[in-house]
């Protein structure tokens, strides 16, 4: 109920999986969406990122791990203009596997997978 209130005051996305890999993207409503905070504020507030802090060239890898896909993921809802053009994240259907990719979003009838990373390191195994 919490959520739906927060997502009908435009304070969250939700984000919902999507099993498909052409387009259209259907969302799978049975799977967990993940929670897009709209506002960049509110997300530092939960994190514990105050204003000192910002300027530091040196935040914590938490930080950017969760700060850095937010702000993408951010972009890419604010140049939506059709509730059906948001994007979804991908999942693979088996139910043992956890493979996934950050973003799928269509365009111009083709399906673009992003993986967004924050760093230098890791893989993009799910990606290929």
């Amino acid at each position: 109920m919490v959520v739906y209130f927060c997502a009908s005051a435009k304070i969250i996305q939700l984000i919902y999986p999507t099993t498909a890999v052409a387009v259209p993207l259907i969302p799978d409503f049975k799977k967990s969406p993940r929670l897009q905070f709209l506002d960049t504020g509110i997300l530092n507030y939960i994190l514990g990122i105050s204003a000192q802090m910002l300027p530091l060239h040196d935040l914590s890898q938490s930080y950017k791990e969760a700060i850095i896909p937010h702000v993408f993921t951010q972009e890419i809802l604010s140049i939506q203009s059709k509730k059906s053009d948001l994007p979804h994240f991908w999942v693979r259907e088996k139910k043992q596997s956890s493979s996934e990719v950050d973003l799928v979003y269509a365009i111009d009838g083709k399906v673009i997978p992003i993986e967004i990373k924050s760093g230098s390191t890791g893989s993009l195994k799910s990606l290929h």
